[in-house]
């Protein structure tokens, strides 16, 4: 019984290829557009959930308004970082990144031009943060003093091929001290928010240790304790424009942070 009914569903498909071939062509269509965006909802949902502590890293942006003046960015003063650990017990860790514009870089005769996508700077937290694998190197270390640099693998053989890249040196820019290379660490992945290809400890940027908090160009992000409500402490962080960025507004614009 049941291969008469199969054969007269294939007699009536055939008898009806055109009609038969239009369902399942669209049939197809729909289960392909169906797993493609399946595939990319999944992908949007997976950003940085490879980070250990995903769940507790937050990047703080700034929001507000002042006269003729609207800010909504997500980059922050040099001192905020330090002053977070400092004032707020639920700040475990923090880091800042910077992008400071394009670089020429020389590796013996061969010059190189990274833009600031390519070659980003940062604290020597960022692998106590981030869970991004250090291959080769130190992670306490590797970022601590000026003119370190950590290479992703595949910048590591585009600057030094098969050679193991760990003590040896590039010149960045005129700069007429060298920087040398104390880590490789692995490709960002595709699901991360930021990526880059060089990473150069922050301690090598002058400014990096700068108390003015009306300039905003460092990206600051925190590790909140376990346990830790991130909307109180967002709640809480008007104390910190109050007590860090009153003072400099009132001297150095006449404005009373208060009235905002």
């Amino acid at each position: 019984m049941l291969k008469n009914y199969i054969l007269v569903a294939l007699r009536n498909l055939w008898r009806h290829r055109g009609y038969t071939l239009i369902n399942i062509f669209g049939l197809t269509i729909g289960l392909a557009s169906t797993i493609f965006i399946l595939l990319y909802v999944i992908n949007e949902m997976t950003y940085d959930r490879f980070h250990e502590k995903s769940d507790r890293i937050y990047r703080v942006w700034i929001s507000g308004s002042m006269p003729a003046t609207e800010m909504r960015h997500a980059v922050t003063s040099p001192p905020m970082a330090e002053a977070l650990l400092n004032d707020y017990p639920v700040v475990e860790q923090s880091v800042r990144l910077r992008k400071a514009g394009g670089w020429i870089v020389k590796q013996g005769d061969r010059i190189f031009h990274e833009t600031d996508d390519e070659f980003i700077f940062a604290d020597s937290t960022f692998f106590d943060v981030f869970s991004f694998e250090l291959l080769k190197g130190d992670p306490g270390t590797c970022l601590t003093e000026p003119r370190s640099i950590v290479l992703t693998e595949e910048y590591a053989r585009k600057y030094f091929g098969d050679e193991d890249p760990i003590g040896q040196t590039l010149k960045i820019e005129q700069d007429t001290n060298l920087s040398v290379i104390t880590g490789v660490m692995e490709d960002f992945p595709q699901n991360s928010h930021f990526h880059c290809k060089m990473l150069g400890s922050l301690t090598t940027i002058g400014n990096s240790r700068s108390t003015n908090w009306l300039n905003h160009n460092y990206y600051t992000y925190v590790v909140l304790k376990q346990g830790a409500d991130p909307v109180e402490f967002e709640s809480n962080l008007r104390e910190m424009l109050i007590k860090y960025v009153g003072p400099m507004l009132e001297q150095f614009l006449g404005v009373d942070v208060q009235q905002f």
